[in-house]
């Protein structure tokens, strides 16, 4: 560690191992009254990335880069940057640097004013998945976005404007660009009964210019394509709170109706940000359960369920939620297995307890409507004194609505934490895939604190195929100093403290 300056610093970190050839770390970081900067790469010369088992492994240069920096321009502009970089799809999880399937990288500007915000970003990725393409992976330059909240009007309506423009490009495919603009309108009220509206009206117009087919996503012809979508959103709760002896109870009925265009879903509009969709409690009562704009709800839909909490003696609490949508028009635009086929759609709920401080439970859940069927169940519990803390997670899900994901899930994470002084503890952990019956990975780790600093031993068993990556065994050593950050490499072992 060198101090270079009292705002600049420098670490040098050297990794040395008996199945890896070294390799070196190094992390710059600087802080001036307008902003900071980390800079952060490193490097070796090792047996290249294997994609096949039976390709010849040269010796060659590895490294990565990763940068951030947040800049403050003045009272209400800011700009930055994030960059991931790694020179193949394995170099990261090799040398304990990282495990993410995709690296984003990202310049922005954007300006924070009262009632408006504006920004222009420009989005790169790199897919570090054996199956990814790179130059089928577009790049965002640019995206544009400006919202603005306009002051109050008659009844305390307020009126709204959001505009996106987005232009896609890609080295092999579909190349393409999106103007959209939507103006909204709404009413927050509250009812003599103490019960709570909220009135949305919207009109969209989306403008589509794509070089390809926008299906397949391959090549081909020019086309442009447009489409108006108007929207009527209505929502409705009830908050009621009452009080028995030492316990605070709050029962609230929700229930919200969306109505959208039957035909606002065109084939030669492509779908390149609502890919990622998932029907949870925290998307029930909201307008759409898409992600992006590309694709949107049709029809005529309506969400109704409840929210109930319960706060008792001696810190005990419990809360729920619970709902379920009724399609009123038939549409399918939904993913299969997105719990919303059909008129009425899967239940989706969540339940959180904690009884006393020796247990925490959070259970969410989505079941169907027709036969009960559970396909959803994800379950954390964490429970014993703070010298003895378990902690279990399990998650199951029927088939994903993803495009290419067509098995189920069942995984289960479980830790141990032991404290043997106040500034000593062990811990143990274990991840386990069960649908295919065979353990992920496996840890343990002594971990010493005191407020200088933080120390961590441990070792970790994996078990994965990935290019050149097989099961292995890593010891890990990282130091924390307070104020200075970590020195070593980082592996699933924080989880275990």
């Amino acid at each position: 560690y060198f101090d270079l300056a009292p705002n600049r610093d420098l670490t040098l970190t050297p990794l040395f191992s008996s199945e890896r050839a070294p390799m070196l770390k190094v992390e710059l970081r600087d802080l001036e009254t307008f902003g900071t900067t980390t800079l952060e790469f490193s490097g070796t010369y090792a047996k290249g990335y294997q994609r096949h088992p039976d390709q010849k492994r040269n010796t060659v240069f590895r490294g990565h880069v990763k940068a951030r920096g947040e800049y403050a321009l003045d009272a209400t502009d800011r700009a930055g940057f994030d960059i991931a970089l790694s020179s193949d799809n394995t170099y990261l999880e090799t040398y304990g640097l990282g495990g993410d399937d995709v690296l984003t990288n990202r310049l922005y500007y954007e300006r924070y004013e009262e009632g408006r915000y504006a920004a222009v970003n420009a989005y790169g990725f790199q897919g570090l998945r054996e199956t990814d393409d790179q130059g089928t992976i577009p790049v965002a330059l640019p995206l544009v976005e400006y919202h603005q909240k306009g002051a109050p009007l008659v009844w305390g309506s307020y009126w709204t404007i959001d505009a996106v423009a987005l232009a896609l490009t890609r080295g092999e495919g579909l190349d393409t660009q999106r103007l959209t603009t939507e103006l909204g309108w709404e009413l927050p009220r509250l009812g003599p009964i103490g019960d709570l509206w909220r009135l949305r009206l919207s009109l969209r117009g989306d403008v589509y210019r794509t070089d390809g087919n926008p299906t397949d996503y391959g090549g081909g012809g020019s086309r442009v394509t447009g489409r108006i979508l108007p929207r009527a959103y209505l929502g409705w709760s009830l908050p009621l709170v009452g009080e028995a002896g030492s316990w605070q109870q709050l029962v609230e009925p929700v229930a919200a109706v969306m109505i959208d265009r039957s035909d606002g879903n065109d084939s030669d509009i492509p779908n390149e940000d609502s890919q990622s969709f998932e029907f949870d409690e925290t998307n029930l009562f909201e307008p759409s359960r898409f992600t992006g704009i590309d694709r949107v709800e049709e029809g005529a839909r309506v969400a109704y369920g409840v929210r109930a909490a319960a706060i008792g003696p001696s810190a005990f609490r419990v809360s729920g939620v619970l709902g379920q949508i009724v399609d009123l028009t038939g549409s399918d635009v939904t993913p299969e297995n997105s719990g919303l086929e059909g008129r009425f759609s899967d239940f989706v709920g969540r339940l959180d307890l904690r009884p006393n401080p020796f247990l925490d439970l959070s259970y969410r859940f989505r079941f169907a409507a027709d036969d009960f069927v559970f396909r959803r169940n994800d379950v954390i519990a964490s429970f014993g004194p703070p010298r003895l803390r378990f902690r279990v997670s399990y998650l199951e899900l029927s088939d994903e609505p993803l495009p290419g994901s067509e098995r189920k899930r069942k995984e289960l994470v479980a830790a141990v934490r032991l404290g043997l002084t106040d500034e000593l503890s062990i811990g143990a952990q274990t991840r386990r895939d069960l649908t295919e019956n065979e353990t992920v990975a496996t840890s343990g780790a002594l971990v010493y604190r005191n407020p200088c600093f933080v120390l961590t031993a441990g070792i970790e068993r994996r078990f994965t195929t990935k290019g050149e990556l097989n099961d292995e065994t890593t010891f890990t050593l990282r130091i924390g100093f307070a104020g200075l950050g970590d020195i070593g490499t980082s592996t699933s072992l924080e989880d275990v403290q």
